[in-house]
């Protein structure tokens, strides 16, 4: 792989990794195929710019267009090691965090789900893939009604119980279960870390 292709290749890696908010939560196993591809591609590239550097020094870094390309392309890597989601934090644009609450199941499953300050809620769900479920709320005493406006499935929470205590261990200020239904017996159970009541 000559200098430009490794440097083409090394900005098309930064752009997919910078875009993953956007193509993390594909439907299917697709969200892991892409990453499976994304890890292939990260060690391929260091191996290419690991024999980039051993020319560079061969030829006693005489070859401007070579240090230039092994620069950059050690740039993105490093880059993209010390923020693997991307340099831009889209989350941010989701709205502040008025409710967190977590659970994490068998084999490191983590179920999160948030209510922000601008009324959406999202759900997302990470166990060998990523599922998010979005939607807006309005919360009565200590009900919250869900409105999903993600692709209508068995799975839906319609609406979410509210218990808060302090006999949780940690930083749990309480529990939520949300419900499918009214007839649903078998809530999901996560623990409160974070709720800002004054919003």
């Amino acid at each position: 792989m000559n200098n430009k292709s490794l440097l083409i290749a090394a900005l098309v890696f930064l752009f997919f990794i910078n875009t993953s908010y956007f193509w993390e939560d594909l439907p299917g196993l697709w969200d892991i195929g892409v990453t499976i591809f994304l890890l292939l591609y990260f060690i391929i590239l260091s191996v290419c710019l690991l024999s980039e550097i051993y020319k560079a020094i061969r030829e006693k870094l005489r070859d401007r267009q070579r240090v230039l390309s092994v620069t950059a392309v050690g740039l993105i890597l490093a880059l993209t090691v010390l923020f693997p989601s991307g340099l831009i934090d889209f989350k941010r644009l989701e709205g502040k965090d008025i409710l967190i609450a977590q659970r994490e199941g068998a084999a490191n499953c983590m179920t999160t789900f948030r209510l922000k300050k601008n009324k959406r809620f999202i759900q997302k769900s990470v166990c060998f893939g990523i599922e998010k479920k979005k939607g807006s709320y309005y919360i009565e005493n200590d009900t919250i009604f869900l409105n999903n406006n993600s692709r209508v499935d068995s799975t839906g929470y319609s609406f979410a119980i509210i218990q808060l205590d302090s006999t949780h261990t940690g930083n749990a200020k309480g529990e939520i279960n949300l419900y499918r239904n009214k007839d649903d017996k078998e809530p999901l159970f996560l623990l409160i870390t974070k709720y800002d009541q004054e919003n």
